[in-house]
């Protein structure tokens, strides 16, 4: 504050002053050097970060450039845009100003660094990260602030997250500024961004099986070429590069189930480098199409053998091993009705996948997975799946009595909805053979893909058909007994896993209050097998049941809240407090904890309204979050300065007046009535 202060002084007396030329220059030169001197450093464990310029001042109407600038521990590495195997780029919010944006970050060309298993493109020793701003043609005299909120990662054996607040004040002069000391930092650093591709050299991308084939033209000297992937999961980042002639070839990802239309990235060879961005064109492979197909069968089969899908195929076992003194007929029918469940939803899966790329989607094998709706509905019907199988309920003699006509013909319908079930929970998985099958099937046509895919879904039911087609093998397994209960709450705790590791992809995918939502309809779906355990006879529980069970899935599905639609909370803090209140904004603070259900209920009922959201937005309301899950000196002080001594508290903070309290328990119409 003392040295904005001091700016404006001096700038005042520069100003009453109209000195000559090179009195103008002395002045730029003393006026930058104490001004500049407001850049900030700040070290962490392992990293320093500081906010630097290449100009001592700024001139209206004249681009400006600043940087961060990173300095690292030997050993130690921060990451590029695209962090590769593992990590997370530096993110930089500016503040700035007057409305003036800064353009996306200049990356310099990264660095291939090996850890242990993994590779990883980012940089070590030392770079700076250049935003570029447009000043406006008219701007006021006081020093031009520049705020920048930095986070990283800094990793070496382990990796440690960092964040700082840095702020830097540079003097308004009409005369043209200086360079300061980092001049030469700026220049080098722009000299290693990659370059747009020259004219004379062209780049074309094939897409082999198991590789991408970069062909190189009008570039000499190629042994040093080597190709960074602007987006994760398209190519092997370990796997070392081949350069044969004027080709790189790269190998794919084993995530990677479709080719990109495009490829992306940054060709460095040598010290130079060059922003590439190419169609990718699949080019005719030796290997045959029945070859594909095999390998689709053989990755369904071993699927059965993965962790989603063992526990539905045990069922299934469990089912058969019952049905062993049945008529050979119907063991034979029963395993058609669960492979034509398995192949009819693989046909749904791909028919939805085809019309989804049709319209312009990118998808790939388990694409519905990253969609909240769906994998909290998963895991609300394996849950109670499991705990059907653990014994608190019987599915035939209860909830499947609401829905006789789904299984009354032998159970069929329920070996067709089980087959059902074995495809969606086995969409997470890819087995060995699948990845290069799928990959494959996804860049032909449409005949073709339901073709390997529909070898997929026969390799996923074969054990069950070979069983049934073959009951001598059956004979060969225990006969039943009191094991198969043991085992099968066994499987139920297997299925119960499943449920934690979906929550846990929700809690990836969701902002916490959806995520709320969902062990809400688990609490729904527990009481549903209470009711079916207590009254597993009555016509009135199961509709009861089957009621409860559907609330649940209406929860997940239609509370589901777009992430860019969410009210984006800054982290509390009283200097921040008072620096909004210096720059005339208002704050909305919600002082709250993790184990607080009144400020749980208050996130569901107030803050996910639209109306609410509309109205804070409207005012340009800065929303800043007191999280007092765990004890926080500064949030218990800020509380006690309010008069209170717990949460929820919700406080408004306006320039000029008294803090706004609110109640405890808050509405809607509550929060909005209070807003300025």
């Amino acid at each position: 504050m003392f040295k904005g202060n001091f700016g404006l002084l001096l700038n005042s007396f520069f100003n009453s002053l109209k000195p000559s030329k090179m009195g103008l220059l002395v002045l730029n030169i003393i006026f930058s050097s104490v001004l500049a001197s407001a850049e900030t450093l700040s070290t962490k464990p392992h990293i320093s970060a500081e906010l630097v310029t290449e100009k001592a001042s700024v001139k209206a109407g004249q681009d400006l450039e600043v940087g961060i600038k990173f300095v690292l521990e030997s050993g130690w590495h921060i990451y590029w845009e695209n962090p590769g195997d593992s990590g997370e780029a530096p993110r930089i919010i500016w503040g700035l100003p007057f409305d003036i944006t800064a353009r996306p970050i200049g990356w310099p060309a990264p660095e291939k660094i090996i850890v242990g298993p993994l590779a990883d493109y980012g940089y070590s020793g030392q770079v700076l990260l250049i935003s570029k701003f447009k000043i406006p043609e008219f701007l006021s005299e006081k020093p031009f602030e520049i705020k920048a909120k930095v986070k990283w990662l800094v990793c070496s054996q382990v990796c440690i997250p960092g964040s700082t607040d840095l702020d830097l004040f540079l003097p308004v002069i009409n005369s043209e500024p200086l360079f300061t000391s980092n001049h030469d930092l700026f220049e080098k650093t722009r000299a290693s961004h990659p370059l747009p591709l020259p004219e004379n050299i062209k780049i074309n991308v094939g897409s082999l099986h198991k590789s991408f084939r970069i062909e190189i033209q009008g570039l000499q000297d190629l042994n040093q070429a080597y190709f960074f992937p602007l987006h994760p999961l398209q190519v092997d980042n370990f796997a070392d590069q081949k350069i044969s002639g004027s080709t790189l070839t790269v190998k794919k990802s084993e995530q990677l189930n479709e080719d990109p239309q495009i490829l992306e990235g940054v060709l460095k060879i040598g010290t130079q480098s060059y922003l590439i961005k190419s169609a990718v064109a699949v080019t005719e492979e030796s290997t045959p199409l029945w070859l594909e197909i095999l390998f689709a069968f053989l990755g369904g089969l071993i699927l059965n053998l993965m962790p989603c899908v063992f526990p539905v195929l045990s069922m299934k076992v469990f089912g058969f091993l019952k049905n062993l003194n049945e008529e050979r007929e119907k063991i034979k029918a029963h395993a058609r009705a669960y492979m034509f469940g398995v192949i009819i939803s693989f046909w749904t899966l791909v028919a939805v996948l085809l019309a989804l790329k049709a319209g312009g989607q990118h998808l790939g094998w388990g694409f519905q997975l990253q969609s909240p709706p769906f994998v909290a509905s998963l895991a609300i019907i394996l849950f109670l799946f499991g705990l059907n199988l653990v014994g608190v309920f019987q599915i035939g003699e209860s909830l499947m009595g609401i829905g006789h006509s789904l299984t009354k013909k032998e159970g069929f319908g329920g070996d067709f909805f089980t087959g059902v079930l074995a495809t969606v929970v086995a969409t997470p998985c890819t087995a060995p053979f699948m990845g290069s099958a799928i990959g494959f099937a996804l860049s032909q046509n449409a005949l073709i893909t339901f073709l390997i895919f529909t070898s997929l879904a026969l390799g996923l039911s074969a054990p069950y058909v070979f069983l049934a087609y073959n009951p001598r093998v059956g004979k060969i397994l225990p006969k039943p007994g009191p094991w198969m209960e043991t085992l099968k709450q066994i499987t139920a705790f297997l299925i119960f896993a499943t449920v934690i590791w979906l929550v846990s992809v929700l809690s990836v995918q969701a902002p916490p209050p959806y995520l709320v939502m969902v062990m809400g309809s688990l609490f729904l779906v527990g009481i549903t097998a209470w009711l079916l355990h207590r009254w597993p006879y009555s016509k009135k529980t199961r509709i009861l049941a089957l009621l409860l069970v559907l609330l649940a899935l209406f929860i997940v599905i239609s509370k589901n809240e777009n992430p860019k639609n969410a009210l984006v909370w800054e982290e509390f803090s009283p200097e921040k407090i008072s620096s909004y209140k210096a720059e005339g904004k208002t704050s909305f603070v919600d002082f709250t904890a993790a184990w607080c259900i009144s400020c749980k209920v208050n996130e569901l009922v107030v803050f996910s309204s639209p109306r609410v959201k509309e109205e804070l937005k409207k005012h340009k309301i800065v929303l800043l979050k007191a999280d007092w899950t765990s004890q926080d000196p500064k949030i218990t002080q800020a509380l006690a300065e309010l008069g209170r001594s717990g949460v929820p508290t919700y406080a408004i903070f306006q320039p000029g007046k008294n803090p706004v309290l609110l109640p405890e328990v808050i509405t809607p119409g509550i929060v909005i009535n209070a807003l300025p």
